[in-house]
Formats: C-alpha cells, sequence, structure tokens
C-alpha cells in the first residue's frame, strides 16, 4: 500500500465517523489531499472500496482496543466502563451525523461483514471477560458462560439499532436503564453487587 493510500484512508476514518458517509464525495477527498480524482481512481476502484478499506481499520481499532482490555483490565474496570458508556455516551449517538446508519442504507454488503466480524470479536472478549468474573467471584457460580456472552452482544446490537435505526429515539435511555438493571440484577453475585455499589456509591443499582 502506497502512502497517499494509507494517508487517505487513515484521514478518511476519522472524518466519515464524525459526518457519516454520503456527504463525503470523491471530489472533497481529492480536495482534501491536493490530489486529482484521476489520481484517486488510482488507488481506490471507486468510493465503495474506500469505505471498505475504512471499515477494516475500524475492525483493526476494535480489536486493539479488546487486547488492550484484556491486557490491562480487570472485571469491575469493565464493568464500570459499561456503565458510564450506556448512561452516558450511548444516549447522546443518535444526535450526531451517523456513520452506522449510512452504512446501513447505503451499503448494506458491507455493513453485513462488518458486524459479522465485529460480533465475533465482541463475542470473544465478552467470553473472555465473563470467565474473569465468574473465577473472581463477581458473578453467579453457575453462569453459563457462552450462552450470556452471546445475550449480552445481542442486547448491544440492539441498542445500537435502537439508537440509530429507529424512530423511537428517545425510548434509548429507558431501554439502556433495563438493561443495566438486567446486568446486575441477573448476573451479578453479592459480592459483585457489592462491589458495583462500592464504585458507584449509590445505595441501589
Amino acid at each position: 500500500m502506497t502512502d497517499v493510500k494509507e494517508n487517505i484512508i487513515n484521514a478518511t476514518v476519522d472524518l466519515m465517523c464524525k459526518v457519516g458517509i454520503k456527504s463525503i464525495t470523491v471530489d472533497d477527498i481529492a480536495q482534501q489531499f491536493g490530489i486529482s480524482k484521476k489520481t484517486f481512481y488510482q488507488h481506490f476502484a471507486n468510493k465503495e472500496e474506500l469505505v471498505e478499506l475504512v471499515l477494516t481499520i475500524l475492525e483493526q481499532k476494535q480489536s486493539e482496543r479488546i487486547n488492550k482490555y484484556l491486557s490491562n483490565s480487570n472485571f469491575i474496570d469493565v464493568v464500570m466502563d459499561a456503565f458510564h458508556f450506556y448512561n452516558n455516551v450511548a444516549p447522546t449517538l443518535h444526535k450526531t451525523p451517523s456513520f452506522v446508519y449510512d452504512l446501513h442504507k447505503y451499503y448494506p454488503q458491507l455493513e453485513k461483514v462488518h458486524f459479522q466480524n465485529t460480533r465475533q470479536n465482541q463475542i470473544n472478549f465478552l467470553r473472555e471477560m465473563l470467565q474473569r468474573g465468574k473465577k473472581e467471584g463477581f458473578l453467579w457460580e453457575d453462569l453459563e458462560v457462552e450462552i450470556t456472552a452471546n445475550l449480552l452482544n445481542m442486547l448491544y446490537e440492539n441498542v445500537l439499532h435502537k439508537m440509530i435505526l429507529e424512530e423511537e429515539k428517545d425510548q434509548v435511555a429507558v431501554f439502556i436503564r433495563n438493561i443495566l438493571k438486567i446486568f446486575a440484577k441477573g448476573l451479578l453475585s453479592p459480592f459483585g453487587v457489592e462491589q458495583i455499589q462500592k464504585q458507584l456509591n449509590k445505595k441501589d443499582i
């Protein structure tokens, strides 16, 4: 891969995540990098190829984040990060231009492959963290790790779908709060609940 091509891909990752896919044209990309459209097409067959390469980069970044978590984070750290995301970040995502929405609407085949790849990474991560939580006593001893990892991922994808693709976005916060309750009451052992309560500094989760 040439330096020009790599630079275009890396910059386009950030740009598309901020403003979506549809609003960015080949002309925009060529102008930003001071190249002609002809030069662009020497590196990419079309815009769809660029989108596909952007997705590859995002999948690589996801794998890097997961590996970092598995190397440096304990179970409680991961749970608290999830609480922060669902309480503070997730409910606001639908207010910004949507990369996910554009991907779903204009590049459904790429979306299908991308979510298959990211889904497996996510499930592998959940499986590992659930095994750690169970071993450390934060989760119930009889927890079925494989089933639970798949169920949690399904919940995550459902939240994403509601945030980005559905019309009733005002219900997202309610949906998220109920997921947190299901997790807290259904998966955490009494010891796990106690530890999370200490982190949240609340009487009830």
